[in-house]
């Protein structure tokens, strides 16, 4: 897995405390569809993400969509910026949610570069799950 380098991540956090910019997120971004733009394939293979970098507006959240939990198929994956309340108005909150309809899996996430990973998959979370489980019998018995 590539890992971004830190002294980059110091220098973007230096940067911006810099200039003042507390309000604004930096997401990873790909698979928009803009003509010129790279697609999520492009960022699985680079070398370095920071290409991939895009300062997003006021109080954005970075979000990767993947059509289905169960997938590794970056083609179709966008990754980007997008903001806090839905069309809706209501909130949105850190963590994934698959539609109910389209089986896409939307993740959210409210840090700096957080939409680089791969979605976790059920056989992860139960793993981590039991081994939660587990600590707690032990613990607490």
């Amino acid at each position: 897995m590539l890992r971004l380098p830190v002294a980059a991540l110091v220098l973007l956090l230096s940067w911006r405390a810099a200039r003042g910019e507390e309000e604004t997120r930096w997401c990873y971004e790909c698979g928009t569809g803009v003509v010129g733009e790279p697609d999520c394939v492009e960022f699985m293979a680079a070398g370095t993400w920071t290409a991939f970098w895009r300062q997003c507006a006021g109080d954005a959240l970075c979000v990767k969509t993947v059509p289905g939990w169960n997938t590794t198929d970056e083609s179709r994956a966008v990754r980007g910026c997008t903001p806090q309340r839905s069309l809706r108005g209501s909130r949105h909150q850190d963590g994934c949610w698959t539609h109910p309809i389209s089986s896409f899996l939307t993740c959210y996430c409210s840090t700096d570069l957080c939409n680089a990973a791969h979605a976790p998959t059920p056989t992860l979370a139960l793993v981590g799950l039991c081994l939660v489980g587990v600590y707690a019998v032990v613990v607490g018995g």
